[in-house]
């Protein structure tokens, strides 16, 4: 007995089971070669789709992180100009207080 209790067969006992295998029929090989010709050819058609479906998906991020980018830049530019109007506004102020102190 081999290991696991399995009986070890002699080159007379497989034979004996490989001439028991009977062997697919011509048809029986096309027929099995056509339906996996189909499923390579439908799996080929959903990897195209999928393909194309993460490229938009890619060029959606991309001008995602470009728009982004660009509220970044418009961000610090408008607090800029906030900064800049409120430092306008103080200096005008300051000018007519001063010109009301002369008159």
């Amino acid at each position: 007995m081999a290991k696991g209790d399995r009986k070890v067969q002699s080159e007379d006992e497989s034979s004996e089971s490989d001439s028991e295998y009977e062997s697919p029929s011509y048809d029986e090989l096309v027929q099995l070669l056509n339906k996996y010709t189909k499923v390579i050819i439908k799996t080929r058609s959903e990897n195209d789709k999928f393909e194309h479906e993460n490229e938009s998906l890619l060029a959606k991020l991309k001008s995602s992180d470009e728009l982004r980018d660009q509220n970044e830049i418009m961000t610090t530019k408008l607090k800029k100009l906030k900064l800049s109007l409120k430092e306008l506004k103080e200096h005008e102020l300051m000018s007519i207080l001063c010109i009301g102190l002369i008159i």
